[in-house]
């Protein structure tokens, strides 16, 4: 599975990676195998959301088989 990392988590993983699953599993069991693959990188921050298809999606969504998945940074600003 193909994941893309925006913001300060492409800062610190990576822009794009390539994933092994090992079989299909829901957008927040991704996050917590990324998150034992890259610790420190701050993807357990319930703030970080996920993109597939186009569209936000929570961590009890199911991923299609071969869709790309993006990871979005938490926001901050003023």
């Amino acid at each position: 599975m193909t994941v893309h990392f925006f913001g300060k988590l492409a800062d610190s993983i990576s822009r794009r990676i390539d994933f092994d699953l090992a079989a299909p599993c829901t957008v927040g069991e991704l996050r917590a195998q990324l998150d034992r693959a890259f610790p420190g990188a701050g993807l357990a921050d319930q703030r970080v959301r996920a993109c597939v298809a186009g569209a936000i999606v929570g961590d009890d969504t199911l991923l299609p088989p071969g869709e790309a998945v993006e990871i979005l940074a938490p926001v901050s600003g003023g």
